[in-house]
């Protein structure tokens, strides 16, 4: 959905679905979380801030906010990476027990798909430049040069002294935004109800996906709200088999002891309504009110 939000410059389904007001919030809450885009916001946030951190900010994980803390956190047989937990927890990220997904204690950033050459620091630094606990431990001059680099031509990154960083590494789209912020924005401004949002966080966290991010929410509310349609579909074609079922029964059981099978035929109507005993001693036919003058006996196959 997130996708084609993004790509479809005018499409009458999303303008039905959202209206032109919604659906313009909706685009630039995306462009917001483009990780180039937020590089770009933390860095301008890192300039007006330059040489002003502070030793007393909150993390967003505390619990990890020692190095050992962070290291026991990769003792999960579901680490799978070819970068060490010790060059991971020494870039202060920690480990969520997905895939090779890290996420930095302090800033909440995610990373993950690491390659040989990536540099924990140099990816942390890059994609989160206003994080406190990078500012701190590796200085505002060795982050101004990963930003400047980044900012740099194709040419001229190619030429730098590490290897350049790549977008596919970012992987939190919503690093700003907790789960209270993205149930906001799916309920008010999306339209969706409080059941599916936490129906969809619930599913993605039992499928592996402890963090997810807004896109990851909203594909996953999609799916869901497909099965329920498909779900109710069936039902209702079940429900109509059920009623055609009774109402096939109906027209063959005699229509007045309802018990037994319509088994004669009334002449000269020909209608075919009671069952042999019933039909005994009736005079007239009990749909057209003709008179009967004769039963024939009929027999199902």
């Amino acid at each position: 959905m997130s996708v084609h939000i993004r790509n479809a410059e005018s499409c009458l389904y999303l303008d039905a679905m959202f209206g032109p007001e919604g659906l313009n919030k909706k685009r630039k809450e995306l462009d917001r979380s483009n990780p180039e885009n937020n590089r770009q916001r933390q860095y301008a946030e890192l300039q007006k801030n330059l040489g002003a951190t502070s030793s007393s900010h909150s993390s967003r994980s505390p619990q990890y906010s020692t190095f050992e803390s962070r290291l026991l956190s990769y003792e999960s047989d579901n680490f799978r990476s070819i970068k060490s937990p010790e060059e991971l927890a020494a870039a202060g990220l920690f480990y969520t027990g997905v895939g090779d997904e890290v996420r930095c204690f302090s800033c909440n950033g995610g990373l993950r798909n690491w390659e040989g050459h990536d540099d924990p620091w140099i990816e942390h630094c890059k994609w989160f430049p206003a994080c406190t606990f990078a500012r701190e431990t590796k200085g505002d001059a060795f982050i101004e040069q990963i930003q400047h680099s980044a900012n740099a031509p194709t040419t001229m990154l190619n030429n730098a002294s590490y290897p350049p960083a790549e977008v596919h590494h970012h992987i939190d789209l919503d690093l700003d935004m907790d789960l209270v912020t993205m149930k906001s924005i799916c309920m008010n401004e999306m339209g969706f109800t409080t059941e599916i949002f936490d129906e969809a966080v619930y599913h993605l966290k039992l499928d592996g996906n402890h963090h997810p991010n807004i896109e990851d929410i909203i594909n996953r509310i999609d799916h869901i709200q497909k099965e329920t349609a498909v779900q109710y579909t069936s039902a209702k074609i079940s429900e109509s088999f059920y009623e055609e079922n009774q109402r096939l029964k109906s027209i063959v059981k005699c229509s007045r002891c309802k018990i037994n099978d319509s088994n004669v035929l009334f002449l000269p109507c020909a209608h075919h309504v009671m069952c042999i005993t019933c039909a005994y001693d009736t005079k007239r036919c009990s749909v057209c009110n003709r008179g009967v003058s004769d039963v024939v006996r009929t027999f199902m196959g």
